[in-house]
């Protein structure tokens, strides 16, 4: 596998940037997040990586590691990309890669330059403006260091229903032989449940399969709570990536992703990211005009390719610079 960044230096913190694919989104659906989430942390115990962090962004991943050799990351890398892009694309009926091949890493060395690492990572969210702390953001996994419920009410089995409690048992079994849930056993379990429950399993599944070390994040703070109050004053910074900058909202991913599941339901979003591009065009345009979205995060949500909308005439007048300055179109 190809890489990018500096050479990982051994015994140092490995901060990892990947990115998707021409820009597209990875995660529609908290299935997409607990998919991944699985396969990450089982294959990261099986090449005896240290994960030391981990924020899942719609459109890119971080995480903090420790390894042995850059080889051994690399690897890991690898292998965890194909995995989730072939439950991916089987899921949702794409070919194809989703993820880069390559990715950026960069080593720090010292406990200042980790602990900046440490809050750049957990703050990705709160800078994309998917919460107010950085602890709040389910899919940087932080709360979890706290709580094994931290984004749902207490578990009690003898109050679940059925379904939950079978979901449970499931969970258990698959995680003990070393085995991820395969995504169409996990979108029948999440399609019998209530919101409540959905919640719950989400965070059993998180806190069941979790690979994140937090005690030694922890220890370059002394305490969780102090870890919290220092992230939350200080955004990080990384200067050894090349990480893509946009100066949007997330939230709008969030918009776009409830609008198409909320009307038409996870089929609909299906049947609309195979929709053809005049189809995604119109409801382009509606994203613009109904949802206040800026037009590159639809292209992104779309999976609109730039050579489909280099005809600017196609897209809403008050957007049309943005589209085709996004995609690398000429403006006519």
């Amino acid at each position: 596998m190809k890489r990018s960044g500096k050479v990982y230096i051994r015994g140092s913190l490995g901060h990892v940037y990947q990115r998707s694919v021409s820009g597209f989104v990875i995660f529609y659906t908290i299935e997409d997040y607990l998919m991944f989430f699985m396969i990450f942390c089982s294959l990261a115990r099986k090449h005896h990586v240290r994960i030391l962090g981990l924020c899942l962004m719609v459109d890119h991943i971080h995480f903090l590691v420790q390894a042995d050799c850059l080889q051994s990351i690399s690897k890991f890398v690898q292998e965890y990309s194909i995995a989730f892009v072939r439950a991916y694309n089987k899921e949702y009926g794409f070919h194809g890669s989703l993820l880069r091949s390559s990715f950026g890493i960069s080593s720090k060395v010292g406990d200042k330059k980790k602990r900046t690492a440490i809050a750049y990572l957990y703050n990705n969210p709160v800078e994309k403006k998917l919460c107010r702390k950085c602890e709040e953001y389910r899919w940087n996994f932080l709360a979890y260091a706290n709580s094994d419920h931290p984004f749902s009410e207490k578990l009690i089995l003898s109050k679940a229903s059925a379904g939950l409690r079978r979901a449970i048992r499931f969970v258990r079994l698959m995680s003990r032989s070393g085995r991820v849930v395969v995504r169409q056993q996990l979108n029948k379990m999440f399609s019998a449940l209530s919101i409540k429950e959905k919640n719950q399993l989400a965070d059993f599944i998180i806190r069941t399969y979790s690979c994140i070390q937090y005690e030694k994040s922890i220890s370059y703070y002394g305490s969780y709570p102090q870890m919290v109050q220092a992230i939350n004053s200080n955004t990080g910074s990384e200067y050894d990536l090349k990480e893509d900058f946009n100066p949007y909202s997330d939230r709008a991913f969030i918009r776009m992703a409830n609008k198409v599941v909320g009307s038409a339901g996870k089929e609909g979003l299906k049947h609309l990211l195979h929709s053809s591009t005049e189809e995604k065009l119109s409801v382009l345009r509606s994203f613009i005009n109904e949802l206040a979205v800026a037009p590159l995060q639809a292209v992104k949500f779309l999976r609109l390719k730039g050579a489909v909308l280099q005809d600017s005439r196609k897209i809403a007048p008050s957007s049309r610079g943005n589209v085709a300055d996004y995609c690398g179109g000429q403006q006519t």
